[in-house]
């Protein structure tokens, strides 16, 4: 039985990107990578109340940058930097009133500049194996952070992400294939508040590896496991494991 209805919306939303790139072999042992995406974002939210209803437009343009080195015997260094974005919530780029106080609040960006920049090295010298160890940052202007009383998701604090990502394949047998993937990563909030600087809900380690079997005739198959590590319910110094 529905008790009440908070909000009700009809939203209909477009983005498109288009994309250019340049690559460029300097020498034997020098590459680069040249791009540039133009997002547009358009948004036409219709509201049961109509005072939240509207339409909204925002454009981004996203350079990006890779140079890479090699390869020495099977082996390359890679430098990637650039801008990216993340949409935000349409409702919340029309709203006006809360829709349970009719309080006033503040309408958010549409898009949401984010910048990162990773550096790392890939490797097969090993026959059959492959793996690859990458250090990044990860900025954003606002940290998208999820609201339990209002049930929806909110533009908060600006935000910053470090951390190291390692990537293996091994294939010991051509229908037998091994692979093992671990990320440990480090997000706070940037500016100071006294609640604290945890960014709720940022998962700190996760692992993924699988084996899989293939061209056994018709039969194929993989067992998979994937592990997603503690992470803060609050913004207050601490860990707290979400089952």
């Amino acid at each position: 039985m529905r008790l009440s209805t908070t909000r009700q919306d009809d939203i209909r939303e477009l983005i498109t990107g288009p994309y250019a790139q340049a690559r460029i072999r300097w020498n034997s042992w020098l590459r680069t990578e040249t791009g540039l995406r133009a997002d547009v974002w358009y948004a036409d939210v219709h509201s049961n109340l109509a005072v939240n209803s509207g339409q909204r437009t925002a454009s981004l343009l996203s350079p990006k940058l890779s140079v890479l080195l090699g390869p020495w015997k099977d082996t390359e260094l890679y430098l990637n930097g650039g801008y990216g974005f993340h949409s935000n919530d349409a409702r919340g780029a029309t709203i006006r009133v809360d829709p349970t106080t009719g309080e006033p609040v503040q309408q958010v960006n549409p898009l949401v500049r984010a910048r990162s920049v990773d550096v790392g090295v890939r490797t097969s010298a090993i026959p059959n194996f492959q793996t690859a160890a990458t250090v990044f940052l990860l900025d954003l202007d606002s940290e998208l952070v999820f609201s339990g009383d209002a049930g929806n998701t909110e533009a908060g604090r600006p935000s910053r992400r470090t951390g190291v990502e390692l990537q293996n394949f091994y294939r010991p047998l051509p229908w037998l294939s091994i692979d093992a993937d671990l990320a440990l990563s480090r997000a706070r909030f940037t500016n100071f508040d006294p609640v604290g600087n945890h960014i709720p809900g940022a998962i700190e380690r996760a692992i993924s590896a699988g084996v899989s079997f293939d061209s056994l005739g018709n039969v194929f198959g993989s067992l998979r496991l994937r592990y997603f590590g503690p992470r803060p319910l609050i913004e207050v110094l601490g860990l707290f494991e979400i089952g």
